[in-house]
This record gives C-alpha cells, structure tokens and sequence, in this order.
C-alpha cells in the first residue's frame, strides 16, 4: 500500500473516531419529570410522566412508588423513542394510603430520575350509617320496622 494511501485511511479513522467521540460527548441521560397521577380510586391509580431521550433516539422508561419517598416498587420498563409521555396504571393498591412516586428512565449514558416529591393518596372507603327507629304498627303477629 502506497504512503499516500496509509495516511488517508489513517486520517479517515482518526476524523470518524473524533466524530464519533463529539456525537456521543452530546448524549446525556434522560431527562424525566414527573407528572400528577390521575384516575385515582380505592385501589388503583394512573402515574405519569414525560420524557427526555438525552440525545440518545432511544430510552427505557418506569416509575418508582412505594409509601415512603424511599420508594421500593417499580413498574416494568416500556422502550420509547424520541421525547414524550408515558403512563402506567397500578393496581393492588391499599385504600387511603399515601403513595410517593417517581418516573425513570435508562439511555446508553445511563439512568435519569424525576424527584420523588410527587404523591396520591387512594380513596377511602366510606362507612354507611344505620339509624334505627322504634316499631311501628305492632299488633299480635307482625310490625313495621323503621
């Protein structure tokens, strides 16, 4: 191979790995944020969240809850492209109780996390109330009962 020719093939590898190098310095983790959750009832809730891909085209996206702002449970990851918004219904959930909740997202720079800070408290159960009143209309073999 001629000198020439070495050093073309040399200066085309070392452009392509600079440019490669530049393209990937531009790719940041996700940016996640957290949305209100919605649909909230006794034992379920609707979480939601919206989207940043850092550049990368691509990201893996959940959310984290628990009754605690330490978290503790996950939804499954769902691949997205692009930026946008996802939800996620739960459900099993404990009536009026407090759940804190938080999206995340992975890309090939790594993971992103929207704040902790938002939370839903599910529906309680109401307790119907009886009242009873005294008989009416008694006779030998029947009464009203009110």
């Amino acid at each position: 191979m001629k000198n020439k020719t070495k050093k073309l093939i040399v200066g085309m590898i070392a452009f392509f790995g600079l440019l490669l190098a530049t393209q990937s310095a531009f790719a940041a983790f996700p940016t996640m944020l957290n949305v209100p959750a919605s649909n909230v009832d006794f034992t379920s809730a609707t979480l939601n969240g919206v989207y940043n891909d850092g550049g990368t085209g691509s990201v893996d996206v959940r959310f984290e809850y628990g009754v605690t702002t330490s978290l503790g449970s996950s939804t499954s990851y769902v691949s997205k492209t692009g930026n946008g918004s996802y939800n996620a219904t739960l459900t099993g959930l404990s009536p009026n109780t407090t759940y804190y909740f938080r999206a995340m997202g992975v890309n090939s720079s790594g993971p992103g996390f929207g704040s902790p800070s938002l939370y839903f408290t599910t529906k309680t159960y109401s307790i119907s109330t009886v009242i009873t009143i005294p008989a009416s209309n008694i006779n030998s073999t029947t009464a009203v009962l009110n």
